[in-house]
């Protein structure tokens, strides 16, 4: 029984971590796409490109 619950445990873990690798990465090119749009003035082109 031990072993499940460390299973489980890791598993959430893992999760948690995809979870905010894949908020983090969309909120950096949210970022950088808002920044390089205005900075180029070609609103919102770049934004587009850079959340895909």
């Amino acid at each position: 029984m031990a072993s499940l619950k460390g299973d489980r445990s890791h598993g959430h873990q893992w999760g948690l971590r995809v979870g905010t690798e894949i908020v983090a990465s969309t909120m950096i090119g949210l970022g950088a796409g808002y920044m390089m749009d205005r900075w180029l003035d070609t609103r919102p082109s770049v934004l587009s490109i850079c959340i895909m």
